[in-house]
């Protein structure tokens, strides 16, 4: 029996339960107000996630690093146990001065690392392709469930009356358990990447019309379609990292959430995400990822524009406030489950460098997103961010709709008459 057989589900996939607990609860639920309280400034708070997002942007070396030196194995594990070393910073002393320049560099290697190599795993692969299909919609599944876990753990502590200490030392243990679970996991993945890598596995799926081209160069890779489908991402990242950063302050302090409920909406969020994603995993195997990609950016548009114009009404509207945090909060995994496809098929980069690409674009808007939304609340109020977040994912539709659709026709009509 070939012990590399693909599975729809294979354990080191609760590397993404990591991955989403550390960012979408663990990040956005303790990191903003924690560094609010400390300092009283909401912009000292983006600059904190800000430090995370541009640490993040190296996920192109860490892409190019595995695929030149065949060595994935090892920084995916390296990946997941940076996660839980960064939150050990905080808890074993948080308030030291230099906290959050060491959590967030530490943290976004690792997430840089770790969203690069991961979906090479399955796309770089070979696999067959409704295994592949099965295998991405298992891999999304995974990160909100992550942030599911994240939500109860912090919703535990907080009910036990932890302070942010306390809460960081949960998190350190959840990321921990997962990262154990990972290096448990990964050695099947790892054999049949490097096994394709190396041409032993070409018989599950010939090499599509994207295929079998040399790794191109950063300005190759942006001066085409691919280049086009990062400038979305840059600008989508912007609008749902940049409101993530703040999330935390913005449900309190522009409807009248307190804490716990605040965890409780992250925690719903996530469990209607996996029944979203489930949904359009199915949807993607029959009409492809790119209308799934612009579905998802259609809702996160909707969903930011619906919470800027429901804090217009002040707090108290919690039923309207609560619905139109969900809708935004659908986007991004919708968005999220077609993209290293779609990065794969448009770029003249490798599978794992394609996804560094992809990533960086991600973290660099994250970065910028972070620091305007940030600076937003400081010098207006905290409804300024979901307006920021609102506009942001317009024009993410608007580049998609007019210049990243045109451009992936007129590739498919070259390559049909080449």
């Amino acid at each position: 029996m070939d012990g590399t057989k693909p599975h729809a589900f294979e354990l080191w996939m609760v590397s993404n339960l990591a991955a989403g607990a550390a960012t979408a609860a663990f990040l956005s639920l303790l990191v903003p107000p924690f560094v609010l309280a400390e300092t009283g400034s909401a912009f000292r708070a983006g600059v904190v996630m800000a430090i995370v997002g541009l640490a993040a942007v190296s996920g192109p070396i860490w892409g190019k690093l595995a695929d030149k030196h065949e060595i994935h194995r090892l920084i995916y594990i390296l990946s997941v146990a940076g996660m839980a070393a960064s939150f050990l910073i905080l808890a074993v002393d948080a308030g030291i001065d230099w906290y959050s320049p060491i959590f967030g560099l530490i943290l976004g290697i690792s997430l840089a690392a770790q969203g690069t190599i991961g979906p090479a795993f399955i796309v770089g692969a070979n696999l067959p392709k409704k295994i592949e299909s099965r295998q991405i919609t298992v891999n999304n599944l995974a990160m909100p469930l992550g942030q599911v876990v994240g939500a109860v753990a912090l919703i535990f502590g907080q009910w036990q009356g932890f302070g942010y200490v306390g809460l960081f030392w949960i998190a350190t243990i959840v990321l921990a358990v997962f990262a154990l679970l990972t290096l448990i996991g990964i050695t099947k993945p790892s054999a049949r990447l490097k096994a394709a890598q190396r041409g032993d596995a070409r018989e599950h799926r010939p090499p599509g019309p994207e295929k079998g081209r040399h790794p191109g160069t950063f300005r190759r890779a942006m001066a085409s379609s691919f280049g086009i489908m990062m400038l979305v991402v840059i600008l989508s990242s912007f609008s749902n990292n940049g409101l993530t950063s703040q999330i935390a302050n913005v449900m309190p302090n522009v409807y009248g959430f307190t804490v716990t409920q605040t965890s409780a909406l992250i925690a719903v969020a996530g469990l209607i995400n996996l029944v979203v994603i489930v949904i359009f995993g199915k949807l993607m195997e029959r009409f492809g990822p790119r209308l799934i990609f612009t579905v998802g950016t259609a809702m996160r548009f909707a969903g930011t524009a619906m919470m800027a114009l429901v804090g217009l009404l002040g707090e108290g509207h919690l039923i309207l406030a609560a619905i139109a945090m969900q809708v935004a909060f659908q986007g991004s995994p919708v968005s999220r489950l077609p993209a290293p496809l779609l990065a794969i098929q448009l770029s003249p980069a490798g599978a794992a460098e394609a996804n560094g690409y992809y990533y960086a674009s991600s973290a660099l808007g994250a970065f910028l997103g972070c620091l305007a939304m940030g600076f937003g609340a400081d010098s207006l109020n905290f409804n300024t961010v979901n307006w920021l977040a609102a506009i942001m994912a317009a024009a993410a539709l608007v580049v998609l709709c007019l210049a990243l659709i045109p451009s992936m026709n007129r590739r498919h009509k070259d390559e049909k008459s080449g």
